[in-house]
Order: C-alpha cells, then sequence, then structure tokens
C-alpha cells in the first residue's frame, strides 16, 4: 500500500474483528489526519471524529519517556522495546479502540534515523549507509508488530515517515533524484526486508510505505509494486 499525502472522505466504522477489518478498512478512500502530538487525550481523539476524520496517522516519536528515543531506546543501537513506552502507546492505542478511531502507526525515528526534530535539526542518514541499522530496524519492525499485531485501533503500519535518502547523494536536480537507481534499491531492498520480517509474525496488517524524496508524489512513479 502506498501512502499520498491526500485523502477523500468515507466513513467506516470500527466494530468489526480485530483481523478482518485491517483490509477490509482500505477498500475505500479515507478520509485521515496525522496526530504527532507530545500528548494525545480521549478530547483530541473525539474532536477528529467530529470533524469528520476516519483514522489516524499516529507518531508517538514527541512521546516523553526515560530513554534517548521513545520506543526505541536509543537510534544509536536498538537492542529492544522500551516497555513502559509501549505501555504508554497502548493506552493511546486503546482510547483510539475505544473510540472506533482506526489508527495507522507511523515512526519518525529508526534505529540509524533519528527524526530531524529529536537530533539538533540536523537530517540522520546514516541506516542508508550502514546495514547495522537497517537490521535493527528489522528487528525493531518485528517487536512491534508482535506486540501490536491483534490491537483492534491498528489498520496500518507506516515503516517511515518521508524517507529522503536522496540528500546523501546531494544531486540538486529533482529528476535525478526520482530516477536515481541507488535510491530506489536502498529503499525497496530496506522495505522488502521489513515487510518479510513483519510478515513473519503478523500476515494481516497492512503496510503502508512512504515514497522517496520525502513522500513526493513524483516519485510513485518509480515505485515496485
Amino acid at each position: 500500500m502506498l501512502k499520498s499525502n491526500y485523502f477523500t472522505k468515507s466513513q467506516v466504522p470500527l466494530n468489526i474483528s480485530p483481523i478482518s477489518h485491517k483490509i477490509s478498512f482500505w477498500e475505500n478512500a479515507q478520509k485521515g489526519a496525522n496526530i504527532f502530538n507530545t500528548v494525545i487525550t480521549r478530547e483530541d481523539i473525539k474532536a477528529a471524529k467530529a470533524y469528520g476524520i476516519a483514522f489516524i496517522r499516529l507518531a508517538p516519536d514527541k512521546f516523553k519517556t526515560k530513554a534517548r528515543d521513545f520506543l526505541i531506546g536509543n537510534a544509536d543501537a536498538y537492542t529492544q522495546l522500551i516497555k513502559e513506552d509501549l505501555g504508554e502507546l497502548l493506552k493511546v492505542l486503546d482510547i483510539c479502540a475505544e473510540e472506533k478511531m482506526p489508527v495507522v502507526l507511523t515512526m519518525l525515528s529508526l534505529p540509524g534515523s533519528r527524526w530531524k526534530q529529536n537530533n539538533k535539526d540536523k537530517d540522520d542518514l546514516r541506516i542508508w549507509l550502514n546495514s547495522e541499522f537497517q537490521k535493527q530496524t528489522i528487528q525493531f519492525w518485528q517487536d512491534l508488530a508482535q506486540q501490536l499485531k491483534d490491537h483492534p485501533a491498528i489498520v496500518g503500519y507506516n515503516i517511515l515517515n518521508e524517507p529522503h535518502l536522496e540528500k546523501i547523494r546531494g544531486s540538486s536536480s529533482k529528476t535525478d533524484q526520482f530516477n536515481s537507481q541507488w535510491v530506489q534499491e536502498t529503499l525497496f531492498q530496506f522495505y522488502h526486508n521489513v515487510i518479510t520480517t513483519i510478515r513473519l509474525v503478523d500476515k494481516e496488517t497492512p503496510v503502508i510505505l512512504d515514497s522517496s524524496l520525502h513522500a513526493d508524489p513524483q516519485t510513485f512513479k518509480i515505485l515496485k509494486p
């Protein structure tokens, strides 16, 4: 499944089983909204419903944590999910389930790819240059899918928000960036490896992929099925 930054409205209630609703939810175009807040309350979810939002795309990277990076522990060296952080995420997902608000979970940070706003406003592109960080990311998503696969709010995993590995090559030409063989091979081999590992523990939850160049719609033409 491919992510665009645009959605159309279709109200689909989250009132079917945790497994069967996952792919059927996407049979119609949906109107969604990002929630990247530091704190998410039941009132936030109710307000989104009242506005006509059919699902939320949730990034928990701003949530408070005693570790360096929420849920991951440390984007410099992932070893396992932070138990306390997982508990906080589940509290939010439970509210969403109770309010019948479907959730796509996305990550702004991954091992070797710390979110710019949590990294002194500097891009962190190590994941595209170091296979060890990609291995850590594969393990992270498998661990996360194992914990969330049966949660009734989850209707999708979005592996990474707006990848932009083109910056490593420093081309100023969008045409060059869109058609870069290195970008295609690197990004989609990475996606393939992550998805393959997710499917070892979760065969049902749809996976949403952002195209390259910050999910620029023009890069859809080079996406692999």
